[in-house]
């Protein structure tokens, strides 16, 4: 779920922040802070470096209505936020094997499919945000179910099948965010 050797090779892609009061600086020296994120913002950034993602400071949020904590000075445009695993985790996850979707990532019953080359918005078990019951990191993918008969429902999907093949993988790029299936 963590960017993986960023550095010049990873186009801008939606992100998700994994930490609460997180700081968004106007430069990379990290001098001034503009504002801070909550859990779940959702940013749209790439790497300056290795240490700075660049972000647009339009940001939305699962939890919150903006992203942004209250005090928010939004004249900036872009803002800097420090990287790395215990920060931020890619957002946008594609289905790379056709896998089952269950109502509960623990004893759950399959209520879908997910279909290879889907993409969803969501959570990796084991990082803050996410609201099933295993906490193994890595293990299980949470995403809300955007349908008129399972408004706002968790769902969730297997990250590695039964034969240890995995399912999803990280979405990278900006095409990613007109693909995501499960919000159309």
């Amino acid at each position: 779920g963590a960017p993986k050797n960023p550095i010049g090779n990873t186009p801008p892609s939606l992100y998700r922040i994994i930490q609460r009061d997180f700081p968004v600086f106007d430069s990379m020296e990290g001098d001034t802070i503009i504002g801070q994120l909550d859990v779940d913002a959702i940013v749209f950034g790439r790497y300056a470096n290795e240490f700075w993602l660049e972000i647009d400071t339009v940001v939305f949020s699962i939890g919150t209505e903006s992203g942004w904590k209250p005090g928010f000075d939004n004249s900036y445009g872009r803002g800097w936020i420090k990287s790395g695993e215990e920060n931020i985790r890619f957002a946008v996850y594609r289905v790379v094997v056709h896998a089952p979707v269950y109502d509960k990532d623990a004893g759950g019953d399959m209520v879908s499919e997910a279909p290879e080359g889907h993409t969803y918005l969501g959570t990796v078990s084991g990082v803050p945000g996410y609201t099933g019951n295993i906490t193994t990191k890595g293990e299980w993918f949470e995403y809300n179910r955007f349908h008129r008969d399972f408004l706002d429902k968790k769902w969730y999907i297997k990250m590695k099948n039964d034969r240890g093949t995995t399912t999803m993988q990280p979405c990278v790029g900006p095409e990613c965010m007109q693909s995501i299936s499960h919000l159309r």
